[in-house]
């Protein structure tokens, strides 16, 4: 009984295995299946047959004539009597339509690849976290087209990428694009650089540095770099990280006017009055409550100004403005700066620097602009100078009408100004007169480029020919109008063209290329900020500041795929 049930079972076993070997497997198409209507379904894996008359496709068990022809014979057995011509018709437009459908998909797919880099741009000007587009901008496409077309425009929004992960590389495949692009401008041009370096919210040491460049008749203005410094800013470092790039020119910094050298009993006065402007700025009750006794005290300005390099003298003035009405708010306050509002020394103090703060954002507004050059810096520097000079001799013999604000607080209070103060004063004058002395000057010899009627003999530098060829621009008519009529640096540049006069042309560029101030710089600094905030900290913002050619990336895309 044993031996038999062995038997039985190793029988079965066997017949196990073989029903197994049946089913894994795999039958062939065969040409000859087309009579029936069917076609490959042109998988090698997984050999199946799909028929050309309802497109419906049948696993690889039923690549068997029998089961073919049940299919074509019960759902079309009003094609029985139909050759194997049509058949193979049907074939043609069925293949005709695969090829068309897959065009659609490859256009499809590249679309949606151009709308995510769209997408990722403006996530990047918008400064927005870059989770924005697969959380809110694609649902809400989505929606929208639902409404506004149909279902299935709505299915293709869905296939555009706007993950986290895939705008981030969206966004660095433009900077990299527009960096790659402008170097290769620079190699064939002239070219100036304006840098600056600040502390982000990470505390990281940030370095900007803008290019002035001369491309295809055009001044243009870019980004170049933004960089973190590793250590420290050191102008080592800092020439270390654009060591390709070291044609360095930039003759005003807006720290260098403001507080160079400033005296500690100034620089003291300073500090506590941005103290008292963020004890009530940054507290909302107390903002709310300082508008509403403004306004009970009939004050022309019902709110401080916030505390910046730009616009330091109006906060300063704003803040003496409306010290009655602040120290009246403070009055029942522990806060341990409320007497200064009435201390007649640190109050003219604080007039002073709004007096001098003031005349200096006044020169370096002056200063900003792409117009702007090296020349224009120079007579607003000349003209500084010379005022300084003029506000240290008055100084000096008490006479205050050049600082208005200090000079009305005085004579409202029948007040003379302290001795330890007029000091003070005119030794931070005296400071910023020699701090203006380091600036590069402008050679004299140079000034033909703004005035091409100024040079009546031939300097050493230069040549017969140049030396003539100023000659016939300055006795052309209709050439010294249009340097009337447009900026001497898009009056040169469009000489540029004049193969005559493109060697004087190229001298005047190199000259008026050089910035005059470092405005890029803190337009710069201010954007970064915006971006990289207190709950953004760990954003890399440096690629997010661009300007791309989003075609030009997709078309490279499209190569690189084609490639492949």
């Amino acid at each position: 009984e044993g031996t038999l049930k062995r038997k039985v079972s190793t029988s079965n076993s066997n017949i196990f295995t073989e029903t197994s070997k049946l089913t894994n497997k795999k039958r062939r198409y065969c040409e000859d299946y087309l009579v029936f209507g069917f076609t490959s379904n042109g998988n090698e894996d997984a050999p199946g047959a799909q028929c050309v008359v309802c497109n419906k496709i049948l696993s690889n068990s039923c690549l068997v004539p029998a089961k073919l022809r049940r299919h074509f014979e019960t759902n079309h057995p009003e094609y029985k009597d139909k050759n194997i011509s049509f058949f193979k018709q049907k074939l043609e437009s069925l293949e005709k339509s695969k090829l068309f459908m897959s065009k659609i998909a490859k256009s499809d797919n590249e679309n949606a690849t151009e709308a995510s880099y769209k997408v990722s741009y403006c996530i990047s000007l918008a400064e927005e976290a870059h989770t924005i587009g697969e959380s809110l901008i694609k649902p809400c496409a989505k929606d929208i087209v639902m409404c506004m077309l149909d279902q299935e425009s709505s299915k293709k929004v869905e296939a555009v990428p706007l993950s986290n992960n895939t705008v981030t590389r969206r966004i660095h495949d433009l900077a990299a694009d527009i960096e790659k692009e402008l170097i290769f401008q620079l190699h064939f041009c002239d070219y100036a650089l304006q840098l600056d370096e600040s502390t982000d919210v990470a505390g990281l040491a940030v370095l900007l540095v803008f290019v002035r460049y001369d491309f295809n008749s055009s001044i243009e203005d870019d980004l170049l770099l933004c960089e973190f410094l590793q250590t420290n800013t050191t102008g080592e470092n800092t020439f270390n990280c654009i060591n390709n790039f070291v044609s360095i020119v930039s003759i005003l910094h807006r720290d260098a006017l403001l507080v160079k050298n400033i005296s500690p009993s100034l620089k003291n006065v300073l500090d506590e009055a941005v103290q008292i402007i963020n004890y009530i700025k940054t507290r909302p009750l107390q903002s709310r409550l300082f508008k509403i006794m403004c306004e009970d005290m009939g004050s022309q300005h019902t709110a401080l100004l916030l505390h910046t390099w730009l616009s330091r003298g109006k906060v300063l003035d704003r803040l003496f403005e409306l010290r009655h009405e602040l120290s009246a708010n403070l009055m029942d306050h522990k806060f341990q700066l409320s007497d200064r509002l009435t201390d007649f020394l640190w109050l003219s103090r604080v007039a002073y620097l709004a007096d001098i703060f003031t005349k200096l954002n006044e020169v370096n507004l002056l200063l900003q602009g792409k117009n702007v050059n090296l020349f224009n810096a120079k007579d607003k520097i000349l003209s500084l100078s010379r005022k300084l000079q003029f506000w240290i001799s008055s100084v000096g013999r008490n006479d205050l009408d050049c600082l208005p604000t200090l000079n009305d607080f005085l004579e409202e209070n029948g007040y003379k100004l302290d001795e330890d103060i007029r000091s003070d004063i005119a030794d931070h004058l005296r400071d910023l007169y020699t701090i203006i002395k380091y600036f590069p000057n402008i050679n004299d010899n140079d000034n033909w480029i703004r005035n091409p009627l100024s040079l009546t003999e031939k300097p050493v530098s230069f040549s017969t020919q140049d030396y003539e060829n100023l000659i016939e621009i300055a006795s052309d008519g209709q050439l010294i109008q249009k340097f009337k009529d447009v900026s001497p640096i898009t009056f040169w540049n469009d000489l540029c063209q004049s193969q005559e006069y493109s060697s004087l042309s190229r001298r005047s560029i190199r000259q008026l290329l050089p910035f005059a101030g470092t405005y890029l710089c803190e337009t710069g600094f201010s954007n970064y900020a915006a971006m990289k905030t207190k709950y953004r900290n760990r954003l890399n913002a440096v690629p997010d500041i661009i300007k791309p050619n989003i075609k030009r990336i997709c078309q490279e895309k499209k190569k690189n795929h084609s490639s492949h």
